[in-house]
């Protein structure tokens, strides 16, 4: 019988949450704007993470620690990478299905970042399941990438996948030296920080109808509270597992997106979106027995 390792069941969680969030980012931000979703993730940040963080005995460090250091750097690259991926979605005529196969595309440069800095050693067949999970969800977008839009959702999603890519590498260096308990104290701090900047920047981008932006409310807290939630299996399957592993799967939370608007949403699977379903499936189980 084969023994599915701690941190899938983890990553395949963080999944869960965050493809079922990603339903509500697209109608909350194009409601609320950038500057309010910022916002709603930061308190979301200090009240999810910032409470679990107390809850699991709130454990310090020394500041001159190695492990703090790291965990500042992807802290800033997580939240900066946050704000690209808010304002992408933020950009008229902008979709989900632009922006998610682009940021997506984390896991390409993690794995290879992690291979040559963190000498993580990688299966052959866990090869082929990095490449079969990755391909699916980048799949998942090629029509509507084809198209032409703002060149700014372009750049925006890239920028973002290069910082959280780098992040990911960074916070796994983080939570060896320490637990993924402290690298999460300093993400709420440090993100909570430069998102409450951002929102006192340019709030002035945000709806007056009170119509909408109850609406936008609902489903911006149901998505923040989600992501964090989910973050939270994330940096715990780091610490448990490779983050040439973990990154793959997390970031195929896309593809979940898609199965649960044609399942509640009820809107038609395409022949592409099937194939990145049937990969995604296909490159877990390849990932999960190696």
């Amino acid at each position: 019988m084969i023994e599915i390792p701690f941190w899938l069941v983890l990553s395949l969680l963080a999944v869960l949450f965050w493809g079922i969030g990603e339903n509500f980012t697209k109608k909350a931000t194009g409601v609320l704007r950038a500057p309010t979703m910022l916002l709603f993730y930061a308190w979301a940040a200090l009240v999810v993470w910032g409470g679990y963080w107390y809850l699991m005995g709130h454990p310090l460090m020394p500041l001159t620690s190695i492990a703090t250091i790291a965990g500042v750097f992807a802290s800033i690259f997580f939240a900066i990478g946050m704000i690209f991926y808010y304002v992408a979605l933020d950009i008229k005529f902008s979709k989900i299905s632009i922006v998610s196969p682009i940021t997506g595309a984390v896991p390409i440069l993690t794995v290879l970042l992690a291979v040559i800095f963190l000498n993580e050693k990688i299966h052959i067949l866990a090869a082929f399941g990095i490449a079969s999970v990755i391909f699916g969800t980048l799949l998942l977008g090629i029509k509507d990438l084809k198209e032409k839009y703002n060149k700014r959702i372009y750049l925006l999603s890239f920028f973002c996948m290069i910082l959280w890519s780098v992040g990911d590498v960074l916070a796994k260096v983080s939570i060896d030296m320490s637990s993924h308990i402290y690298f999460m104290l300093l993400y709420f701090v440090i993100g909570f920080i430069i998102w409450n900047l951002y929102y006192v920047t340019y709030s002035k981008k945000i709806m007056t109808s009170n119509e909408r932006a109850k609406e936008g409310i609902t489903y911006g807290v149901l998505s923040v509270a989600l992501f964090t939630l989910g973050s939270i299996f994330i940096y715990l399957a780091f610490e448990l597992g490779l983050v040439s592993l973990v990154s793959p799967i997390t970031n195929g939370y896309p593809i979940l997106t898609v199965v649960i608007a044609h399942s509640f949403l009820k809107e038609k699977l395409t022949t592409n979106q099937k194939i990145a379903i049937t990969l995604f499936i296909f490159g877990t189980i390849l990932i999960g027995v190696t």
